[in-house]
């Protein structure tokens, strides 16, 4: 694929490694210090991850003033519907939890 043309080999581990764990968690916060070089990383390679991922019928959606990046499958797939009170307990417990961990999105 010509996207990782004249890319260094570093890079293009880098790439696998964040690509992969992007679409695993859907999510990366720049706040969180683990992910803080991951979403440096993909904003510096920002036009390959789209084009690697509009290929997968996915896209980026990037909100700076939070430092979130986004996950977002276009076709609507592997998404789980709940009802309304399996929102409302996992909103609960996800409330619980945070402040539990001290940590917040």
């Amino acid at each position: 694929m010509d996207l990782f043309e004249g890319m260094l080999q570093k890079d293009k581990d880098e790439f696998h490694r964040v690509c992969n764990k992007l679409m695993s968690t859907c999510f990366i916060v720049k706040r969180n210090e683990a992910n803080r070089a991951d979403y440096y990383f993909i904003l510096r390679m920002k036009p390959v991850f789209e084009r690697y991922l509009d290929v997968l019928g996915y896209s980026l959606e990037i909100n700076e003033d939070y430092g979130v990046i986004q996950l977002v499958n276009r076709e609507n797939y592997n998404h789980l519907n709940l009802r309304l009170n399996d929102s409302i307990i996992l909103l609960i417990l996800r409330i619980l939890y945070d402040e539990k961990s001290g940590s917040c999105l």
